[in-house]
């Protein structure tokens, strides 16, 4: 499964568009939120980096990071995300998020 993320803007007419979508593997989320709790798991070898990250919860949002890349890549394709928003001033954004 891949998670495409797409964000698209659009300024009034005579102004530059701006657009870029990023397709990111749904593996590949959770190989780096291993990596992130391996990084972490040896950070707390060292006092110093121990005592920061007493008051962050790092290692817990590593972990629900990867369960949440585990549970997407189980579902089927989706539209996750899709926001259209202008302005008066005729600027427009459109962000969406799809799971295919």
């Amino acid at each position: 499964m891949v998670l495409w993320v797409s964000v698209r803007i659009q300024n009034p007419p005579g102004k530059r568009r701006f657009a870029f979508g990023v397709p990111v593997p749904t593996l590949l989320l959770c190989q780096w939120a291993d990596m992130a709790e391996d990084v972490l798991t040896a950070a707390k070898w060292f006092p110093g980096v121990r005592n920061r990250l007493d008051f962050i919860p790092a290692a817990a949002i590593a972990a629900a990071i990867r369960q949440t890349a585990r549970e997407l890549s189980r579902s089927g394709p989706t539209d996750l995300v899709d926001v259209d928003v202008e302005s008066p001033g005729g600027h427009r954004v459109q962000v969406k998020c799809l799971l295919r």
